[in-house]
């Protein structure tokens, strides 16, 4: 996942790409625009040529880290197909 401030001086919200490795081996993908608010993160993608999209939400877990849960709707039509957590440590 790549977070890019779309307002440096606010840092509250976010162009975000996030990488999915797919069965096949090849990258997918996806991107979408995230809040920083109150201290929470959230973050919706767009969806992909299948029709799948993330939701994304969590809480800063120490300096360099957010966690959370996540769901994924699949084709468009399968609410929480995919449910679960998820870290990311900030990387220089």
């Amino acid at each position: 996942m790549v977070l890019t401030a779309l307002d440096p001086e606010k840092l509250d919200r976010y162009r975000v790409e996030v990488y999915q490795l797919a069965d096949d081996g090849s990258t997918v993908v996806y991107n979408g625009e995230a809040t920083f608010k109150e201290g929470v993160f959230s973050l919706n993608t767009d969806q992909g040529s299948d029709g799948t999209k993330f939701s994304f939400s969590g809480t800063l877990a120490g300096k360099d880290t957010l966690s959370g849960e996540f769901s994924v709707t699949a084709w468009l039509v399968v609410k929480d197909a995919v449910i679960g957590s998820w870290h990311l440590e900030r990387q220089e």
